[in-house]
Order: C-alpha cells, then sequence, then structure tokens
C-alpha cells in the first residue's frame, strides 16, 4: 500500500510478455533519447507494476520517487517512470497524477530550493494531464508528483514502467527482498521447528 487506498502490484515477472514487449517497442526511440542512450538494451527495466487507487484513496503527499546522484549539482536524468492508464483518466474524480513542472531540479535540496523558487516567482503551478487508456506519461524519477484522491466509484489502475541506467539501483522502492521471500523463510522456519 503506497498510501490509502492505493495499491501496487509488482508484475516484473510479466516483462517478457507480448502485451509489454509491444509497449516497450512502442517506447524504444523514446526512452532512450531521454536517457541519453543509443536503445533499451543500454538501458534496464528496472521495474514493471500496476498502481490502483481505489474509490477510497486520498490524496498522497507530494514525493519524488527517487533522489539525485549527485547533491552538489543536477546532473541528467538517470531514471524515468512511464504511467500508461489501463483506464480513462479525464477528470479530476478519477484520481489522476498530478506533477510540478521542473521540480526535479528542487529535488536535490527541496527545502532550500522550493523558498528560493517561491521568492523569485519561478516555482511552476501544478498541472494534472488529462489522460485517456492507454495514454503514456514520461517524467522524471525526481520530479514531485502525487496521485490525487479518487472520489469515483471504480477503480483507477496505472501501469508503471521504470526505465534506469544499466548502473542504477533503486534498493528504496523495490528492495530485493519481497513478500514471497517472507513466505519461504517462514516455510524454512516452520520446517526447522518441526525437525527440532
Amino acid at each position: 500500500m503506497r498510501s490509502p487506498g492505493r495499491y501496487e502490484i509488482s508484475v516484473l515477472d510479466c516483462k517478457d510478455r507480448p502485451p509489454l514487449q509491444e509497449i516497450q517497442d512502442q517506447l524504444s526511440t523514446v526512452i532512450p533519447s531521454l536517457l541519453g542512450e543509443d536503445s533499451l538494451d543500454d538501458l534496464q527495466l528496472c521495474h514493471v507494476s500496476i498502481v490502483t487507487a481505489s474509490p477510497s484513496s486520498t490524496d498522497q503527499g507530494w514525493h519524488a520517487d527517487g533522489g539525485h546522484v549527485n547533491l552538489q549539482q543536477h546532473l541528467p536524468c538517470h531514471c524515468l517512470n512511464v504511467f500508461i492508464p489501463l483506464v480513462d483518466v479525464l477528470t479530476i474524480e478519477n484520481g489522476p497524477t498530478e506533477l510540478r513542472p521542473c521540480s526535479h531540479f528542487l529535488t536535490r535540496n527541496l527545502a532550500p530550493l522550493m523558498l528560493a523558487a517561491k521568492a523569485r516567482k519561478t516555482l511552476r503551478s501544478p498541472v494534472i494531464p488529462s489522460l485517456q487508456r492507454r495514454d503514456v506519461l514520461i517524467f522524471d524519477y525526481r520530479i514531485l508528483h502525487r496521485g490525487r484522491a479518487n472520489v469515483s466509484v471504480n477503480d483507477r489502475p496505472i501501469l508503471v514502467l521504470t526505465y534506469a541506467k544499466s548502473w542504477f539501483k533503486d534498493i528504496l522502492n523495490f528492495p530485493k527482498k519481497s513478500l514471497y521471500d517472507r513466505e519461504k523463510q517462514e516455510d524454512d522456519d516452520d520446517c526447522c521447528a518441526t525437525r527440532l
């Protein structure tokens, strides 16, 4: 659960299946160019999931999905999110994704940089794209964003693909351990307890 009423289900094991391969084929030129590489083969698809905002979901807090590689200077993008709604998300009632444009420049040192942007009147207003089913929203991992409350009567599922430079590892959002590891450990513990 990412926040009340908002659930993320990893489907990374499906990344070689035909529907996902078709999506990757369609993204095969734009994603590498945004990450400064020649092809998808030079990158990693580090995570695939479905994020569902149920009708009870509330506004998420503003957040960036990941940090900066260098806190002293702003470097080019090293990780991208690709959001593909599986239903139309055309109104605020559906719980769309809200983004603060250019905020990836601020998240390196958020409090002082945000304050400076407000003082200089350069802080951009949030935007909420209206997306039809199968539209694509691509954004820097470091940008401030949030899911808005879903006040409709239906779930709002979004397919999320996370692409990164080959050297990048996100252990915060996607740790190596999974629930399956926990279940396996519990089974092993039960087995050991039985043997004693």
